[in-house]
């Protein structure tokens, strides 16, 4: 602190250009004179005086003057005490040692001699300065004239300016809140009558039963108090995990909560070029060089699609055609298939379920764990791929779905609950920190100390685009939502944004080169390129955050 900063002047000497500063220049002098340490006390000469005292009264003879105190030859003025100091060192040795009775019996002034030292070596009370402190301010306050008190006439015109401001806001509010209800109703007369005719004039509407309205989600409330501090707490209701993405409003409403409103253009355009990819046989795009790629390409596009909601009539059928497709390939090929086909398979068929309000895809999912659970512990790669098995065994659990016994700590201790090294790729890094916050640890150091880690690597244009390995990380830092998160999504989109390809129709997909791992999976790239895109962009609605 330099001599020209205010508040050393004001405890140095009471700045008047700062309020109570004569009252932070006595508590600088308090402090300072309370803050001295004791001088050194010599002890010594008090206690030989003290021993040769005592020793005098008990013997009968004149307490010894100072000058015979100094003496060396103290310890043979006792008949008892040893002669020479030889013998005294050996009981100081004894009474050191623990043979505190025999080294008292060769002199009785060693005992008398630990009281007074334990006595003067007792640490000095700590002062409490506070009571003093108090009543320094309250004095100094009490001397201080009075705050003039306002009159009647300058509090009823406060009052009247307070009241006259809330009413015009409250009318502002209100012809809004009018003037949007009109227009809404006028552009979208009986949405949901419209949107569920259109549904059942396409084959595969048979999930919903006529006279039987889908079970609707309201749109959450994104405020702390609303939010669960973790997954398990909302074991009783497990759809409002998903409610963010379950309509076009919910949607938005997220996007708006987490300053990602410029992402809305992008997914809805690499959603509709998915759309157009769907084959006869209800998969998506050319075919994969073998089973276990083709699964796992058509996995991520379930769960891309689904991460979009199932408001949308074409979005809906194209799952409807689907699912069946990604059922049949799991019984036919599940034993050739990788952990990273079957993670992402389970989290599909899991998620579906809750978003189709269709049980029998929960059923298909349990029986494959049951059968195939195992291969999720397998090594899965880089990039934080393990975070689809722990999605798929957490979301398991939160729907009742019944795992092997030890299923899901192991796939924990596999992907998730071990801190990645220093050298670990920043999608390792953003699994272990959102597997916490999902889990109520998002306060742990550990988990500050990865999100930091994140900040060093964020997305950037230019190069092949590292997808697979931001998904959670971006999970993570939504988590946080703070300036860590606007900036990493704002390196997000803009990378995204760059390496798109658009055509014609409005429509975009990423090319298989500009995405790393893309090109493994030979012609079936660009969809999972373009799926694992939309993966990306969904992160603001994709699951309820948790309270942070």
């Amino acid at each position: 602190m330099s001599q020209s900063d205010p508040i050393f002047r004001a405890l140095v000497a009471g700045d008047e250009q700062l309020p109570d500063g004569r009252a932070l220049a006595r508590l600088g002098g308090v402090l300072r004179d309370n803050a001295r340490p004791p001088q050194p006390v010599d002890l010594m000469a008090r206690i030989r005086a003290r021993l040769a005292e005592e020793d005098a009264a008990t013997a009968g003879v004149a307490p010894l003057t100072a000058v015979e105190v100094e003496s060396p030859g103290l310890a043979d003025c006792d008949g008892e005490a040893p002669a020479d100091e030889a013998a005294l060192n050996d009981l100081i040795d004894a009474w050191y040692n623990g043979d505190r009775a025999g080294a008292v019996a060769g002199d009785p002034l060693l005992e008398r001699l630990g009281n007074l030292v334990r006595e003067g070596a007792r640490p000095l009370r700590q002062p409490d300065l506070l009571p003093r402190v108090v009543a320094g301010v309250q004095r100094h306050h009490s001397s201080r004239r009075q705050t003039p008190v306002l009159d009647r006439v300058g509090r009823w015109r406060i009052w009247t300016a307070v009241v006259a401001g809330h009413a015009a806001a409250f009318m502002a509010l209100a012809a809004i809140h009018v003037s949007v209800g009109r227009s809404a109703q006028g552009a979208f007369p009986d949405s949901a009558a419209l949107m569920e005719s259109r549904m059942r004039e396409r084959p595969g509407f048979h999930r919903v039963h006529a006279g039987r309205q889908a079970a609707a989600m309201p749109i959450p409330q994104l405020s702390d108090q609303l939010l669960p501090d973790r997954w398990s707490a909302l074991q009783a209701d497990p759809r409002r995990l998903f409610s963010l993405r379950f309509d076009e409003p919910s949607r938005q409403q997220a996007r708006a909560f987490f300053a990602a409103q410029n992402s809305a253009e992008t997914a809805q355009a690499a959603s509709a070029w998915l759309l157009r990819q769907q084959a006869a046989d209800g998969s998506f795009g050319p075919a994969a060089s073998n089973p276990a790629k083709a699964v796992a390409v058509q996995a991520m596009v379930a769960c891309a699609l689904l991460g979009e909601g199932v408001d949308d009539v074409a979005r809906y059928q194209a799952l409807d055609r689907l699912l069946p497709w990604l059922e049949r390939q799991l019984e036919l090929q599940g034993d050739a298939l990788d952990a990273r086909a079957h993670a992402l398979a389970l989290l599909a068929l899991i998620e579906a379920s809750v978003l189709l309000d269709e049980s029998r895809y929960a059923q298909i999912a349990a029986q494959h764990f049951a059968s195939h659970g195992h291969r999720l512990l397998d090594p899965i790669g880089e990039g934080g791929m393990g975070g689809f098995a722990l999605l798929a065994v957490e979301l398991a659990a939160l729907q009742g779905i019944r795992l092997p016994d030890g299923l899901r700590h192991a796939v924990e201790q596999a992907h998730a609950r071990p801190l990645p090294g220093l050298s670990a790729d920043i999608g390792r890094i953003g699994l272990a920190a959102y597997a916490r916050q999902i889990r109520g640890a998002g306060h742990a150091v550990s988990t500050a100390e990865q999100l930091q880690q994140l900040m060093d690597s964020p997305p950037r244009a230019g190069g092949r685009l590292d997808l697979i390995a931001w998904v959670f990380p971006t999970l993570a830092l939504r988590e946080a939502r703070d300036r860590r998160w606007h900036s990493w999504n704002e390196g997000l989109s803009s990378a995204i944004k760059a390496s798109l390809r658009f055509d014609q129709d409005g429509s975009a997909w990423m090319p298989a080169t500009q995405v790393r791992y893309a090109p493994t999976f030979g012609e079936a790239g660009d969809v999972w390129a373009t799926a694992l895109t939309l993966l990306n962009l969904q992160a603001p609605y994709r699951y309820l955050p948790v309270r942070y």
